[in-house]
């Protein structure tokens, strides 16, 4: 219930910045509000819509992620959503904005806290270290590979991890993107093995 909660503060403070209308933010509140309640149908039928819904509130986010550049706390909370709802569609965005943090994401510890997107990404699942291998380019330096790592190791394992990217290495011999495979291989073979 807290989460719940916790989920309808969070999107009353995107959906003015992420330009919903009126009336939307009215469906979508009492859209919300079912969530919470204690009538069952009323659950199911509200739970139903945010299925429905997905594809434009995922769009929405993506979109306000690329426009909220002066307002991190808004890019922030955009990102957790990707995150929460795990909406592959997001995560290209969410690479692209690997290194992004808060004055609040900043006092944390963890790797995996202290970056949104990271968060965000081990959320999401299974899709992302395909999608991962898929965005290297051969140039990434050595912090962006660091995070990357971390996403790989928190969904895949380490063993598994490494296993993926040895077949994908057969794949990309003598490209750009070996060189990146592999120093990402020895990153999770140095830190975790």
């Amino acid at each position: 219930m807290k989460k719940i909660i916790l989920l309808i503060s969070i999107i009353l403070i995107i959906m003015p910045s992420i330009g919903i209308c009126k009336e939307t933010d009215k469906i979508f509140l009492n859209i919300l509000l079912k969530v919470s309640s204690d009538n069952y149908k009323d659950r199911e039928y509200a739970f139903n819509l945010l299925i429905k819904n997905r594809k434009m509130l995922a769009d929405k986010l993506i979109n306000n992620i690329k426009s909220n550049k002066n307002n991190p706390r808004v890019k922030e909370l955009s990102i957790n959503l990707l995150g929460y709802y795990r909406i592959e569609e997001g995560i290209n965005i969410l690479l692209d904005n690997l290194h992004f943090q808060t004055t609040y994401s900043m006092k944390e510890k963890v790797t995996e806290t202290m970056y949104p997107s990271v968060k965000a990404l081990i959320k999401i699942g299974s899709p992302v270290p395909d999608a991962i291998i898929s965005y290297l380019t051969g140039e990434e330096d050595e912090s962006t590979l660091r995070l990357l790592a971390v996403i790989i190791k928190n969904i895949d394992g380490v063993d598994l991890g490494i296993r993926r990217i040895e077949l994908s290495e057969k794949k990309f011999k003598n490209s750009n993107k070996e060189a990146s495979l592999n120093r990402l291989k020895d990153i999770l073979i140095k830190t975790w093995k």
